[in-house]
């Protein structure tokens, strides 16, 4: 038998096994665990309400801020360089 049937033979067997482990894989993360039921009287949306109100979007967020002046400068400045130049060069 020559090398390069070893070789495929070998590269074959190394697929088969990673594309076995990759459906193990796939299945395990299908199985989801079990859901905690639900309260009385209260609908999904209620209750994605009251966790999205818990999260202080202010203390999360507060670099968000200076990103966004930061960023409406320069485009400012780059609206004023645009009309400068629009003037220059007519």
């Amino acid at each position: 038998m020559s090398k390069r049937k070893k070789r495929s033979r070998s590269a074959a067997a190394r697929r088969k096994k990673r594309l076995a482990t990759q459906q193990r894989t796939a299945v395990q993360q299908t199985q989801t665990a079990p859901v905690a039921p639900k309260e009385k009287g209260q609908s999904r949306g209620r209750q994605s309400r009251q966790a999205a109100a818990k999260v202080d979007f202010a203390s999360e967020y507060h670099y968000v801020i200076n990103d966004l002046k930061r960023l409406a400068l320069t485009a400012l400045a780059m609206f004023a360089t645009l009309i400068t130049l629009a003037l220059v060069l007519r």
